[in-house]
C-alpha cells in the first residue's frame, strides 16, 4: 500500500541530506511539493567544504517544513530553454536572468538560464515559469526546471526501492558464487555489450580473491566507463570498511547482466556519482559526451535511473539525447527502469517508451514469483515490460553498512534504522534498478542467439512477453523471465 505523507517526508529528509552532502559547495536546490497548489517550494544548498555533514557519516536529515510534502527536486535558480526563441522569452519576461555561457552550447543542446537568486521562500523556478508561461511565444515544454535526475525514484524516494540486506536463502546465508537469478552457463550475450549508465564500480572490485565471491564478473569484459575516474570517488569507495548509501549500486547491476547474458561485454560509468544523481542538463551533456568518445554508440543502455518532472513534461535536457537515440541510432536501445513510486505517472526518460518502442523500453518490477507486481513498481501502459524485481542477490561491496530508514520507511525491511552489519561481497536488494539489467540481458542473448540487432531482439521479447501477459493489480503486465528461453 502506498507511504504515508509523514512516511515520505521523513524518507526525502534523510535521503536528500546525503544528496547535499555529494554535490559541489555553491550548488542549489529547490524542492517541489507534490501538489503545488499554494504551498511554495523550499531551497536548500550542498553543504559547504568543512562542513562534517559532508563526510557521510552524519547522515543528518534535512529540516523539511511541515507544510510540505516533496514532489519534485529541481536546481534552484536555474531554468533550461529549448532554443534562441525560449531564451529570448525567459530573459524578457526575467530582468536580471542570464545565460550561463559556460553551460550552453554543449551537447544537450540547449540554453542554460541563470535567474535572480530567490528571496523568501525560494521558489524562483516555479514562479518563473508561472510568468513565462503565460505568453504566447513559448510553446509547451520548451522551457523547463533543471531536474535533478536519481537511480530510479528522484522525487519523494530518491533511492532504490529498498536497502541492501544480508543475502539469505531460506533464511540461511547465501554462500559466495551463489546469485539469484542464478548465473546462465552458456554463452549468452557473446558479441554485444551493455553499456550501465549507473554509479560506477565499487574500488577492487576485479581483486582476484574478491572475484571468487562472484565468478560471473570475470568472464569475459566488465570494465569501467571512460567518464570519470572511479578511483577516489566518495560514492564509489568503500572508505575504512564503511559502505556508504548508493556505493554497490552499479556494482550489482553490472553482475544481474552476467548472470542472463554471461559472454556479454558490460561496461559500467558513475555519470551518477552524486549520490545517484545528477542535473538532467549535466547528464545529458555527460552522457552525449561519452556516446561521442565511442567508436559507435554502444548495442544496449541499461539506465536504471529517471524523474518525475515537475509538470509531467518530457526532459528538455534529454530531449537531443532521445532525438539522436530514435532516429540516428538504430543499432542502439535503451532499457530504462520504470520507477519505485507505485505511481502511473510520466517517469523520464522510461516514459520515452510509449511512444519510442521498441527504441525504448521501460521496465517495471515482480516479485519473486514473476507474476505478481512488486508494490512499489510504477505501471501503466507505458510500461513496456515487468521482471523479476524484488529480492534479487548479486556482487555488491565488502565492508560495513548501516541502514539508514525504519522499516516503516522500506517496503520489506525489518532491520531498524541505524543497525549495521559486515558485507562480504554479496547482497540482496530490491528495485525496478534490478529488474532493468535482466531485460538488458535478455537482449543481449536473444542477439547472440539470432542474430538480430538490439531492437529487432528488443521487439521478439516484446512479443514473448505479450504472449506471457498476466492480470496484475494495475491492469495487465507484459511478462519476461529472467530465465527467458531466447529461441
Amino acid at each position: 500500500m502506498p507511504l504515508s505523507d509523514e512516511t515520505l517526508r521523513a524518507r526525502f529528509a534523510k535521503q536528500f541530506g546525503l544528496v547535499l552532502a555529494s554535490f559541489p559547495e555553491g550548488t542549489a536546490f529547490e524542492v517541489a511539493p507534490v501538489d503545488a497548489g499554494a504551498v511554495p517550494s523550499q531551497r536548500f544548498d550542498a553543504y559547504p567544504e568543512g562542513d562534517p555533514r559532508r563526510s557521510l557519516e552524519t547522515n543528518e536529515p534535512v529540516a523539511l517544513r511541515e507544510d510540505l510534502t516533496p514532489g519534485c527536486v529541481y536546481e534552484a535558480d536555474v531554468l533550461l530553454a529549448r532554443d534562441a526563441e525560449a531564451l529570448a522569452e525567459v530573459l524578457a519576461v526575467e530582468p536580471g536572468a542570464r545565460e550561463e555561457a559556460g553551460r550552453t552550447g554543449g551537447r544537450a543542446g540547449v540554453h542554460v538560464v541563470r535567474l535572480p537568486p530567490a528571496g523568501g521562500d525560494g521558489s524562483s523556478v516555479r514562479e518563473a515559469l508561472q510568468r513565462i508561461r503565460g505568453r504566447r511565444n513559448v510553446p509547451s515544454g520548451a522551457v523547463t526546471p533543471n531536474h535533478l535526475v536519481s537511480i530510479c525514484s528522484p522525487n519523494v524516494n530518491l533511492c532504490p526501492a529498498d536497502e541492501p540486506v544480508l543475502p539469505h536463502c531460506e533464511f540461511e546465508p547465501v554462500v559466495p558464487g551463489r546469485a539469484d537469478p542464478a548465473p546462465r552457463t552458456d554463452t549468452s550475450g557473446a558479441g554485444t555489450e551493455i553499456l550501465v549508465i549507473d554509479t560506477g564500480l565499487v574500488t577492487d572490485w576485479d581483486d582476484p580473491v574478491r572475484l571468487k565471491t562472484y565468478p560471473w564478473m570475470a568472464q569475459g569484459d566488465v570494465t569501467a566507463g571512460s567518464v570519470a575516474s572511479l578511483l577516489g570517488n566518495k560514492n564509489n569507495e568503500v572508505k575504512a570498511g564503511v559502505i556508504h548509501t548508493y556505493v554497490g549500486h552499479g556494482t550489482f547491476i553490472a553482475g544481474v547482466a552476467r548472470c542472463v547474458a554471461p559472454e556479454a561485454d558490460v561496461k559500467v560509468s558513475n555519470l551518477l556519482r552524486n549520490a545517484g544523481t545528477n542535473f538532467e542538463h549535466d547528464f545529458a551533456t555527460e552522457l552525449l559526451t561519452l556516446l561521442d568518445s565511442l567508436e559507435e554508440w554502444p548495442q544496449i543502455i541499461s539506465l536504471s535511473a529517471g524523474v518525475r518532472t515537475l509538470e509531467g513534461e518530457a526532459l528538455l535536457g534529454m530531449e537531443t539525447f532521445v532525438r539522436e537515440l530514435v532516429t540516428d541510432r538504430p543499432g542502439t536501445l535503451l532499457v530504462a527502469a520504470a520507477g519505485n513510486h507505485d505511481s502511473d505517472e510520466p517517469f523520464y526518460p522510461a516514459y520515452n517508451a510509449l511512444d519510442h518502442a521498441p527504441a525504448v523500453i521501460s521496465v517495471g518490477a515482480l516479485d519473486q514469483d514473476e507474476f505478481s507486481r512488486s508494490e512499489f513498481s510504477d505501471f501503466g501502459p507505458w510500461v513496456s515490460v515487468y521482471a523479476r524485481g524484488r529480492q534479487l542477490v548479486n556482487a555488491f561491496a565488502f565492508g560495513s553498512y548501516t541502514t539508514v530508514h525504519e522499516p516503516s520507511e522500506i517496503p520489506y525491511a525489518t532491520l531498524p534504522a541505524g543497525s549495521t552489519h559486515r558485507f562480504e561481497g554479496m547482497a540482496m536488494w530490491s528495485g525496478t534498478s534490478f529488474a532493468t539489467p535482466i531485460v538488458a540481458g535478455l537482449v543481449a542473448a536473444r542477439m547472440s542467439e539470432a542474430g538480430e540487432t538490439s531492437r529487432q531482439a528488443a521487439a521478439w521479447l516484446l512479443e514473448r512477453a505479450a504472449a506471457q501477459t498476466v492480470r496484475g493489480d494495475r491492469g495487465d503486465m507484459r511478462v519476461l523471465h529472467a530465465r527467458q528461453p531466447v529461441r
